[in-house]
């Protein structure tokens, strides 16, 4: 080890601080170089030895000769802006200039000498600096030397800056919920543990009280997994309060349960029962802690409980104080409804922060699916599902043949396309996401959309109000929130949240075509006037949530007016067919074919080709999305 690596604030990284980056080849020039010194030097020996002198003592300068091939420099610096609160400075911090090019985008074996010692409970990293977002990020997690004074690891690519930092592996947890059958393998590897629900198989009132066993060839093959039981519906609800009426029933009720986790090989037990009725508040307590007693004595790690979100806990069927106390942790449920989900949250907060309930033990349980409120209640639907519904449109061609100039009628069913009024799609700061309402049936539905956006302040709600971490419900991922688990690692390494809300000009719905023009746009309907030369033309109905594009089309065959009749008979051959096409922004093409009809009246209704675009993008907008505040 070099040890004047901390004491110089300007000099070449050599292999004894950063190892060689022997997994990538060699500059062709420095072999050549490296092959060509003992060559030159063996050449000047024999001939300084021929005339009786070496030049080894010499005191004058011009008689040495240095070779300096330098890959990397480095200067020490201050550290460009403050760390988390959860980080400790345990290196210098240095910035890294390239010299050599060769050796960008090569895997480095790196090692770093430590100015302090890792603190007890903590683990090493490599951050570096973003200058451009102003944040720090993980590299990777360091190995120390046998006396603990170098940190070391490989990384794939040199950063531009480094600094080694002592902090939790964890600074907040990131839980997931998952159902049987759950693909585990498409979500991170850093969750603090993986949950499985089982559902208890609670048959009847006649004393047979057993919980549901999975099949032999349904055992889990997972880390960290807690066994999870849920009886949320009404006909588990009513079995629940039976058990709960009689103890020996509650002590059977247990010992299924842990004979079933053990039997599972699971670290822990899950419970979540949110039905629990007012006059169960305290056998529900006495059924946890009896439980939580049992499992501390049979090597369990730990006991988790469900409970939903509750405005006022002194009023709530569960003793959050008692509760608390007990379990490991609570994971609190919000609720689903947008318009209430902070102001629930809020009151919820205020409530549990009266009582003097450490919230970290808490953690907020969130999903990716956007939802639909109607007056059957509350569903989930997907979000290309919502901007379908945004984009929605009709048209009816009453001539034989639409010819040029023609006029034709397109009326938007669900949203104004002026964007503005009640029939808009828009960034709801109530609920903290863009959001819109619609008419279906005589009665108004609303939909609050889950994108990034609306996860970073629902990171922040918990972040903010100190929770112990989050918990995504993977049995209701949304399969386009793949930035979902960009921005979860960052907040479980970091706790850091940026607070975004989409640009303005992303959240809208507009119509388009590739030719002919719009007129007379009222938001409900709008005029498109056809070209003067025939042909196949594209008529859109374009629809953001700031993060996504869809777009609904149609395709409209214009033809000379001698030869309509012709063209209408070969009007499906013209029309494009069903295919996924290639986007260079990461494309997700999703597309339904709905052929046209001739009616028998010589009227032509044209029914919407409808073709659904999905398209995942950057924003390069005339001003970027810029911080939201609190």
């Amino acid at each position: 080890m070099n040890d004047e690596f901390d004491n110089s604030n300007n000099f070449p990284i050599n292999k004894d601080v950063f190892n060689d980056y022997d997994l990538g080849s060699s500059s062709p020039k420095k072999k050549k170089l490296n092959t060509l010194i003992p060559i030159i030097l063996i050449f000047i020996i024999i001939i300084f030895v021929s005339f009786g002198s070496l030049p080894f003592g010499s005191d004058n300068p011009q008689d040495k000769t240095e070779v300096v091939a330098e890959q990397y420099k480095v200067s020490k610096k201050n550290i460009p802006s403050n760390l988390p609160p959860e980080f400790s400075p345990i290196s210098n911090y240095y910035d890294i200039d390239i010299i050599d090019p060769e050796i960008i985008g090569k895997k480095i074996a790196i090692s770093l000498k430590l100015t302090e010692p890792v603190k007890d409970n903590e683990e090493p990293f490599f951050y570096f600096f973003d200058p451009i977002y102003g944040e720090w990020n993980r590299l990777t997690k360091a190995l120390l030397n046998l006396d603990e004074s170098v940190a070391s690891a490989e990384i794939s690519k040199l950063p531009n800056n480094i600094l080694v930092v002592s902090s939790p592996n964890q600074v907040r947890f990131l839980s997931l919920n998952n159902c049987i059958g759950c693909d585990l393998s498409i979500y991170p590897k850093d969750q603090s543990n993986s949950i499985m629900v089982g559902s208890p198989d609670l048959a009847g009132l006649d004393d047979k009280l057993t919980i549901n066993n999975l099949k032999n060839n349904e055992l889990i093959d997972v880390e960290n997994f807690y066994y999870g039981i849920i009886t949320n519906d009404q006909r588990s609800s009513e079995i629940l309060d039976y058990i709960l009426d009689d103890n020996n029933r509650i002590d059977e009720h247990i010992q299924n349960i842990i004979s079933e986790a053990k039997r599972l090989n699971a670290n822990g037990i899950h419970i979540n029962y949110q039905n629990v009725k007012s006059k169960n508040k305290k056998s529900f307590s006495e059924f946890i802690e009896r439980l939580n007693d049992i499992l501390m004595n049979q090597s369990f790690d730990s006991l988790i409980v469900s409970l939903p979100v509750s405005s006022n806990i002194n009023d709530s069927p569960y003793d959050w104080n008692f509760i608390t106390e007990i379990v490991d942790r609570i994971w609190v449920h919000p609720i689903e409804d947008g318009s209430k989900f902070y102001k629930e949250l809020d009151a919820f907060v205020a409530s549990i922060n009266e009582q003097g309930i450490a919230s970290n033990k808490l953690h907020l349980v969130l999903d990716s699916m956007t939802k639909e409120r109607s007056l059957d209640g509350i569903n989930s639907i997907s979000r290309i599902d919502a901007l379908k519904i945004a984009t929605e449109f009709s048209t009816a061609i009453e001539q034989k043949a639409i010819t040029p100039n023609t006029p034709i009628t397109l009326n938007a069913l669900n949203l104004n396309t002026l964007n503005t009024g009640n029939n808009q799609i828009k960034w709801d700061d109530i609920s903290q996401s863009v959001s819109f309402r619609y008419n279906l049936d005589s009665s108004e539905r609303s939909v609050w959309i889950q994108n990034s956006f609306s996860l970073r302040f629902q990171l922040f709600f918990a972040e903010k109000n100190q929770f112990g971490g989050v918990v995504i419900d993977t049995d209701n991922v949304d399969i386009q929130s793949a930035i979902y688990w960009e921005l979860l690692n960052k907040y479980i390494t970091t706790s850091e949240v940026e607070l975004l809300k989409p640009f303005e000009d992303y959240v809208t719905v507009s119509w388009t075509a590739t030719d002919g023009e719009f007129e007379n746009n009222n938001g409900k309907s709008v005029t498109w006037r056809a070209p003067e030369k025939p042909g196949v033309y594209k008529l859109q109905l374009n629809a953001s949530d700031g993060e996504v594009f869809l777009s609904t089309e149609i395709m409209i065959n214009v033809v000379a007016e001698k030869s309509a009749v012709l063209r209408i008979n070969s009007i499906r051959s013209l029309l494009p067919q069903i295919n996924i096409e290639k986007i260079k922004i990461l494309p997700s093409p999703i597309i339904i074919d709905e052929k046209p009809n001739v009616e028998a009246n010589n009227i032509l209704q044209v029914e919407p080709i409808i073709d659904l675009k999905v398209i995942r993008y950057q924003p390069i907008p005339i001003g970027p999305p810029g911080p939201a505040g609190n």
